[in-house]
């Protein structure tokens, strides 16, 4: 239900929306979908912060894939550069 709710929300475009949802989601369920929500996390701040960079700083190669997705599902776009800076 959790990962329904945000797919919804990451397919509107909404960067802000997806972060509050997922802090309070955090604060309501405690420390384990912490690590659950992670690479939503991430992919909310590479877009906030405009830098790719972010993608190979902060990220495990392994992650990167993952968060690539949901940056392009937030972003509505295939490119990882659209209006991002890297």
């Amino acid at each position: 239900m959790t990962a329904g709710f945000l797919k919804r929300l990451a397919g509107a475009g909404e960067v802000s929306a997806v972060g509050s949802a997922v802090r309070e989601i955090v604060l309501s369920g405690g420390a384990g979908y912490e690590g659950f929500l992670k690479p939503v996390t991430d992919a909310v701040a590479i877009i906030e912060a405009k830098d790719t960079r972010l993608y190979y700083t902060r990220l495990q190669p392994e992650e990167r894939a993952v968060v690539a997705g949901i940056v392009r599902a937030i972003t509505g776009s295939e490119e990882l550069g659209m209006g991002v800076r890297g």
